[in-house]
């Protein structure tokens, strides 16, 4: 007649408070580990913005304000109107342009920044500034990249996406 092997037996698993709070802790690693992210479609886009930083732009216009004024206006209300989620890369043009604000800046960095801008560089092509602003949006890894040239110019040669 053979013998029960010896060893531990099976028994059934308790549903107790420590086994679900273990296995909630188990699952909260999981998914920290996994570093999961939203969806693209949640995720925000990223705006690079050329500001014409030429001295021309604070002359007084006819009205009593600026082109540098009007410029700074419309483009509040534009950073005004963008998600939190979304990123902006604010830069001053010139022969070498400056980042004011970024890269990947919030709508609110960018809105202040925005407020502390005076244009004070010599005349310059916008050229360098596009560029800079196209290499950062694409390296920015959003779902959807904009560039945006504010001027009251517009470039001899505007590359795509601008």
């Amino acid at each position: 007649m053979p013998s029960a092997a010896s060893g531990r037996r099976r028994e059934r698993i308790v549903a107790s408070t420590s086994l679900w709070l273990e296995l909630l802790a188990a699952l909260a690693l999981t998914w920290w580990l996994a570093d999961v992210h939203p969806a693209a479609d949640q995720r925000g886009r990223h705006v690079g913005i050329v500001l014409d930083d030429r001295l021309r732009l604070t002359a007084r216009l006819p009205a009593g304000d600026s082109a540098a004024a009007r410029l700074r206006v419309r483009l509040d209300e534009m950073l005004t109107g963008l998600r939190p989620a979304d990123r902006v890369t604010l830069i001053a043009s010139g022969a070498i342009p400056r980042v004011l604000a970024g890269p990947a800046a919030t709508p609110e960095q960018a809105r202040k920044a925005l407020a502390r801008w005076v244009p004070q560089a010599p005349w310059h092509e916008l050229d360098a500034g596009l560029a800079l602003a196209l290499q950062i949006t694409a390296q920015s890894g959003a779902t959807a990249t904009d560039v945006l040239l504010a001027s009251d110019r517009l470039a001899s040669d505007l590359p795509a996406g601008v």
